[in-house]
């Protein structure tokens, strides 16, 4: 481990440009990936961020207990936004949510999928062909479901086995729903508040060693609809990714 860094609070006292917050989370994650994650003497950074916070990108990601986002992205007590709900997807409570974190503090928000997603699962499980509708899944709410049922039917390619089904579905997802949040906060914002918005897809099965850059990537909005990172296992780099 590295030694204790200054949070992010710490070193901004003010709202940081979406690109530059993507930055953070790049360098954060590479120091994770490479098992050189910072020490974070939390103690401290409950002092520092006491009276206020300022933190750099929100959030939104599924409830999996494998999937930590100030984890993976080597952050602190202040530095991070976290909307949490299992299968990622955006309901009204969190766009307000993300609404008001862009309006007083950060500039960015990231949408983080994951492999092996136990909702997208299920709800593939309760997924009808024939009417093309979830009609239900003991395990999970049926209101989770439904929110993914469009995933479900947005993703029409061939896999080899039911695990890359789901991770498929899982990718998509999130292409639907950074496409859903950005279309609906422009409504909302006018031309003086400049936001961002991308996707994520965390390999929960990746190992973490040195040199294992590719643990996670992140698809910049506008080029998300291009598919180009294939293959869960290793995003792989190419002008349409920015890889974490």
């Amino acid at each position: 481990m590295t030694k204790s860094k200054e949070t992010t609070t710490d070193n901004k006292r003010k709202i940081i440009t979406s690109d530059d917050a993507l930055k953070l989370l790049k360098e954060g994650n590479e120091r994770f990936s490479t098992g050189k994650s910072t020490f974070h003497n939390y103690y401290f950074d409950v002092i520092a961020n006491s009276k206020e916070q300022f933190p750099m990108a929100s959030i939104l990601a599924c409830l999996d207990s494998r999937v930590s986002p100030e984890i993976v992205f080597d952050q602190s007590i202040g530095d991070l936004f976290v909307a949490r709900v299992a299968g990622n997807f955006v309901t009204e409570e969190i766009l307000a949510s993300l609404k008001f974190s862009i309006t007083v503090f950060s500039r960015l928000i990231v949408v983080m999928g994951h492999t092996s997603c136990g909702a997208v699962g299920n709800a593939l499980k309760g997924f009808n062909e024939e009417s093309r509708k979830v009609v239900g899944s003991g395990l999970i709410h049926s209101n989770i479901l439904k929110n993914l049922e469009e995933a479900i039917k947005a993703d029409e390619k061939v896999y080899p086995d039911d695990d890359s089904r789901i991770n498929g579905i899982s990718r998509e997802n999130v292409n639907l729903t950074v496409k859903e949040i950005q279309e609906r906060l422009e409504k909302i914002f006018d031309t003086d508040i400049k936001f961002k918005v991308v996707g994520a897809m965390y390999n929960i099965k990746a190992p973490i060693k040195p040199g294992n850059s590719s643990y996670l990537c992140i698809v910049m909005f506008k080029l998300i609809q291009s598919r180009a990172c294939i293959g869960l296992n290793s995003c792989k780099l190419t002008e349409n990714i920015v890889e974490l």
